[in-house]
């Protein structure tokens, strides 16, 4: 990692060698490359390579012992390397068991079409919101937004076309949030949107700013333009909806109303 093998002195013998061995009179070897600045003087060496499938995949060498090496240090030291190596690879294995078992548990929580949160993580955040809310008394409102008559472009253009407008449409939907909003897709092209620390109001505004955008936006398909809006249900906690699954229903009964109502419109 730091110089090449070949400039890195008799200690690496072995590599060439694939075997232990034994430098009892380090000074008389005319291939050594000098020690680096601060290094303690050698007298005498033993190195062992640490062999994986035919490969060299360590070194571990030890130094100034007060007599010469013999047959049974290499055997110890030797099994000291074969040790040391097994046990970084438990411990590269279990890191990658870690990374492993981290991808598993993000593509649990991750809608696998837009890349926002599915529908479990949207329960999992909107829980500790809902917990956040009861200690320290701070508001939270809820956005359900459906996309109007979208089996329409499946219908029209295909499911393939379908699922590029869905992550279009998600993509423009985080662009109109905050850091702290989460955004996730409930399954087709329903979606849910927490806002931890905002006001019914507020909610109202930013849900209203959310819909002008996606009318607003043109969506291409198949070289085609389309115009997309969404009916949008708004809700808060309080003490008619004073639980997450009450919120999430009263927001559901809100964006039906709008869809009732004429669809592209905010209901609360």
């Amino acid at each position: 990692m730091h110089y090449p093998l070949e400039e890195a002195g008799v200690w690496t013998d072995c590599v060439y060698l694939r075997k232990p061995v034994i430098h009892n009179d380090y000074a008389s070897l005319q291939h050594r490359k000098g020690l680096p600045a601060g290094h303690a003087e050698v007298v005498r060496e033993l190195v062992v390579p640490t062999l994986r499938n035919e490969r060299v995949v360590a070194i571990l060498g030890v130094g100034n012992k007060p007599s010469n090496y013999q047959e049974n240090d290499v055997e110890l030291v030797a099994y000291i390397a074969d040790l040391v190596w097994s046990i970084v690879e438990q411990k590269r294995a279990n890191e990658q068991i870690r990374q492993l078992n981290a991808k598993f548990e993000r593509l649990a929580m991750v809608d696998e079409l837009t890349d926002l949160p599915n529908r479990r993580a949207f329960f999992a955040n909107g829980a500790k919101e809902i917990s956040r809310v009861e200690r320290y008394r701070t508001p939270l409102s809820l956005l359900m937004l459906d996309l109007d008559e979208f089996k329409e472009i499946n219908d029209t253009y295909g499911h393939e076309s379908g699922d590029l407008a869905l992550k279009a449409f998600a993509h423009l939907l985080v662009e109109n949030l905050r850091e702290s909003d989460v955004a996730a897709r409930m399954g087709g092209e329903e979606f849910s949107v927490l806002l931890p620390d905002t006001e019914i109001e507020n909610a109202i505004i930013l849900a209203e700013r959310i819909r002008a955008a996606i009318e607003d936006e043109n969506f291409w398909i198949q070289e085609d333009l389309i115009h997309l809006t969404a009916s949008i249900g708004v809700a808060a906690f309080n003490t008619e909806a004073a639980s997450l699954e009450a919120m999430i229903k009263q927001a559901d009964d809100h964006m039906y109303r709008a869809k009732q109502q004429g669809r592209n419109r905010v209901v609360y």
